[in-house]
């Protein structure tokens, strides 16, 4: 319990390396235990939020592959679900201003095509567009993405 609350508070403070040690040690006791404890859950879901707000997103999506269906249902990891999803798509979205075609985005990114369209359509849907351009038109607007370079 210790080290859950720890993680918490230094969740709290921003400070993630921190509140990944702190939920990482919680996982490793509560290993140990002959039964499972009320706070292994929702300390998993925290950790997947810690792991998404340092940009791990592989590591997110892997430790989020490995929950079982009444811990994926919890709302401390259907809210870490949720950021994971907006953190691969804005991934994506740094990436709309170039003029890299969809198979070259999903290579840098080591994800698929399908992947890449599936978060643009969320993308555009988001920001209320139908095309790249206006997506980034309207992603620079809203500051999602730096505004053009002056020309001199």
């Amino acid at each position: 319990m210790v080290h859950h609350v720890r993680g918490v508070l230094e969740l709290a403070r921003g400070r993630y390396q921190d509140a990944l040690a702190a939920f990482r040690a919680a996982e490793r006791l509560a290993g140990h235990l002959a039964a499972p404890h009320l706070l292994v859950p929702p300390t998993r879901g925290l950790l997947l939020h810690v792991l998404v707000h340092l940009g791990e997103i592989e590591r997110a999506e892997q430790a989020l592959a490995e929950l079982g269906g009444p811990d994926r249902e919890r709302g401390e990891t259907r809210t870490a679900l949720a950021a994971l999803r907006l953190a691969s798509e804005i991934r994506v979205l740094r990436y709309l201003p170039t003029n890299l075609s969809t198979p070259e985005i999903a290579n840098e990114l080591h994800v698929s095509r399908n992947t890449i369209r599936t978060h643009t359509s969320h993308l555009y849907a988001k920001l209320g567009t139908h095309r790249r351009t206006e997506a980034v038109e309207r992603a620079r607007a809203l500051g999602l993405l730096a505004p053009l370079a002056r020309r001199r």
